[in-house]
Parts: C-alpha cells; sequence; structure tokens
C-alpha cells in the first residue's frame, strides 16, 4: 500500500489518483480517508508538507461533492497557502478547477467560469486519464453562467466524442 513504507514524495502523487478515481466512483470517504493518511506522513515544516498543494485541492474537491462549502474553503486556501510556496506542475489548474467548482458552488456562475477558463488554459496532460476531463467541467460552467452559444462552441470541441450542448443540459 501507498500509505505503508516507502516515499512520500511519491505517496503524494500516487495518493491524489488514487482519490480522484475513488471520487469518480462516489467513494468520497474512501478518498478522503486517503488524503489524510497522506497527510499525516507529512510533517509540519518539511519539503512533503509543501508538496502536499494538490492533496489539500482534492479535499476541497471532496468536500464540495458533500456540498460543505466552509469546508471546500478551507481547503482551498491551504492549497494555495503550499502551492504558492512551492508550485508543482498539475497544482494550479487542479486549484483553479475547484476554485471555480466553489465558485458555481456559492452561485457565482461568472466567476466559475472564468476560473475553468484559466484552468483549461494552464492544464498539463498527465499519464493517467482524467477521470473529469477539464473540458466537460468548464463547458458546464460556462453554461450555468448563462453564457450558451460559448458552451455550444466547447462542447463541439471536446475531442473524446461527439457532444451537443443538450449532453451538458442533462
Amino acid at each position: 500500500r501507498a500509505t505503508q513504507g516507502g516515499d512520500v514524495a511519491f505517496l503524494l502523487p500516487a495518493t491524489y489518483a488514487l482519490a480522484e478515481l475513488e471520487r469518480s466512483r462516489g467513494l468520497l470517504e474512501v478518498a478522503e480517508g486517503a488524503c489524510r493518511a497522506a497527510l499525516d506522513r507529512c510533517p509540519p515544516g518539511s519539503i512533503h508538507e509543501l508538496r502536499s498543494a494538490d492533496i489539500h485541492t482534492m479535499l476541497a474537491d471532496l468536500a464540495l461533492a458533500r456540498n460543505d462549502l466552509p469546508s471546500a474553503k478551507q481547503g482551498l486556501e491551504r492549497s494555495k497557502e503550499l502551492g504558492e510556496q512551492f508550485p508543482l506542475p498539475h497544482w494550479r489548474y487542479r486549484w483553479l478547477l475547484a476554485s471555480a467548482l466553489h465558485a458555481s458552488a456559492r452561485g457565482d456562475h461568472q466567476e466559475a467560469a472564468l476560473r475553468a477558463g484559466e484552468a483549461e488554459r494552464l492544464y498539463v496532460r498527465g499519464p493517467l486519464p482524467d477521470a473529469r476531463p477539464i473540458a466537460d467541467v468548464r463547458t458546464r460552467l460556462v453554461l450555468r453562467a448563462g453564457h450558451r452559444s460559448e458552451a455550444s462552441r466547447l462542447a463541439a470541441a471536446v475531442e473524446r466524442r461527439e457532444a451537443t450542448l443538450n449532453d451538458y443540459l442533462a
């Protein structure tokens, strides 16, 4: 298991990937437990704590899935604090996407659409497939912001499948 022994530097990205898969399966408690166990392996003030920004972003994302906006805000703030000190390649777009979803949950759909657009511009492809493609999330957020024509254009641009605006209205 990634949480038993081994290198904490490997543990953090592996935990993020595991948590993302578990979140996509609806297993929020399992995902959160993995994230918390990984954070327990990051001593305060260590380089590993600085590298844990993505885990805090995931915790914020999981809180959003439970509609726990205060916990999501707290996770985003902690992630930003760490990520700005030690930005890793995926952190910025992940943080922006979670921040966009938080803005949408608060009812600020315009801000959500803007942050999702910024996240998509900063997206860095990783070795694992996306459990939640950023283009799909952005399209939904742009639609919620009331920009139907832009959402339609974004939906048409999704390369992985044929998409129409009706796919995003469901």
